[in-house]
């Protein structure tokens, strides 16, 4: 019996960090060079500089959807993202503590 939970252990342990690409997205992120952030959260909810809110999604051939826009590819490598369209590459660097207060629903 104790092999058993020890072997149920070691599976949970291997698999808790084997995270896929939508919860290493969750956080805020920021455009390199300007102010413009990128704040990921549950549920495949999007919030842009706490003004524009849609929804995002990761394909099953690992593309990005950013609301409405067609599927593009991106890398995520520790704490940049990468997102490849049409010859222009956007750089998102993780923000660690944000400075502002996070909206997880429009403020009306």
């Amino acid at each position: 019996m104790k092999k058993f939970f020890l072997f149920l252990s070691l599976i949970l342990i291997f698999f808790s960090g084997c995270a896929g690409p939508e919860k290493k997205l969750l956080g805020t992120w920021k455009l390199d060079g300007k102010e413009f952030y990128f704040t990921f959260l549950n549920h495949e909810d999007l919030n842009v500089n706490n003004e524009i809110f849609m929804k995002y999604s990761i394909t099953d051939d690992g593309k990005i959807i950013l609301g409405e826009e067609e599927p593009v590819a991106f890398e995520l490598k520790d704490d940049t993202i990468t997102i490849k369209q049409e010859g222009l590459n956007i750089t998102l660097t993780r923000v660690k503590k944000p400075e502002f207060k996070i909206l997880t629903q429009p403020d009306f």
